[in-house]
């Protein structure tokens, strides 16, 4: 009776895993809902990044498709078939055309503003955004194969990390900036290969496609090495974004430190913001600086020495210095 309880169980998990399969296949077809729901998603996540506002861009993943064609290539990767993995690349493509499009339109139409914080933490991706993504692969992946979770989750995050970044491109392109588009753009190949390749190990780990002999094999093992090698081609800029932005964030801290101590806040004194320029070999710092009296010029000459002997003595201090009562009046 074991035996064919087990025989039994085999044949219902291999035909569980083939309608999966064809489940994953069929919704990965681009048709005409799946075109508008990635412009709507788009103009959406465009208007938010105008907006600065996360909220918004929440809510254009929500509706965003991409899961599916997203995942299917991580499963054409897991079962060897190009033919497959063509077809979803291609569905993917088209679909981040789409949205890179609408993109565009929107950047054209509005007024030029400014960059905000959310459009400009797209452009410098770095090594958390690409665990983000690999996760995201994998959460995908494992809800689709257990049957009994929602991928509604998992399907957010995919849009999480491909959508802002879609929309950023055509920001750039509508700008005419190509340091903003090549930044987005960045960010998506390498979070969509990520996903692929979280989506595809998780898919093959789950035992979807165990074991492959001969071409199908050959074509799986191929894929999954020339997507590592993509993925560590992409590593190499997010590293260095990654390191960079580390290393200005200490320096940031390092400033705030320096001149609190000299310009505490029991004194009324508040740091509004810290920039830094290189020039040349020269560290150039600017200060924004709110307080109830202006600081004497013997505090910041104490402030100077600080920054010189940390970072070296070409470093330049400029503070600008706006006083409470001319902030209430305005």
């Amino acid at each position: 009776m074991g035996i064919f309880s087990a025989l039994r169980e085999k044949l219902k998990y291999r035909a569980d895993r083939k309608l999966a399969f064809q489940e994953l296949r069929e919704s990965s077809i681009p048709d005409f809902s799946y075109f508008v729901m990635m412009a709507v998603s788009a103009l959406i996540a465009a208007f938010g990044l105008f907006l600065d506002s996360v909220a918004v861009i929440i809510g254009a993943m929500l509706i965003a498709p991409l899961m599916s064609p997203v995942l299917a290539i991580g499963l054409a990767i897991a079962r060897g078939d190009i033919r497959f993995l063509k077809e979803s690349a291609i569905a993917v493509a088209k679909g981040s055309l789409i949205a890179i499009l609408f993109a565009i339109v929107v950047a054209i139409i509005a007024p030029q503003m400014a960059l905000g914080g959310e459009i400009l933490s797209r452009t410098k991706p770095n090594l958390f955004d690409l665990a983000v993504a690999f996760a995201s692969g994998v959460a995908g992946a494992y809800t689709f194969s257990s049957r009994d979770l929602s991928a509604a989750l998992p399907g957010v995050a995919i849009a999480a990390a491909l959508i802002p970044p879609l929309s950023v491109m055509g920001i750039g392109i509508g700008y005419a900036r190509p340091d903003i588009f090549l930044g987005a753009l960045l960010l998506f190949v390498a979070n969509l290969i990520a996903i692929a390749l979280g989506g595809a190990l998780t898919f093959i780990s789950q035992g979807f496609f165990p074991k492959l002999k001969g071409e199908k094999g050959e074509r799986r093992s191929h894929a999954l090495i020339v997507s590592s090698i993509l993925l560590a081609m992409v590593i190499v800029p997010m590293a260095y974004f990654t390191v960079t932005n580390i290393s200005t964030t200490n320096r940031e801290m390092d400033v705030q430190r320096i001149v609190e101590e000299h310009l505490p806040a029991r004194e009324g004194y508040h740091i509004g913001s810290v920039d830094w320029f290189y020039t040349g070999d020269q560290y150039k710092v600017i200060i924004l600086l709110h307080g109830e009296k202006e600081p004497v010029p013997d505090r910041l000459d104490f402030i100077r020495d600080e920054l010189a002997s940390k970072f070296g003595e070409d470093t330049t201090l400029n503070i600008h210095y706006i006083p409470y009562k001319s902030l209430e009046n305005e």
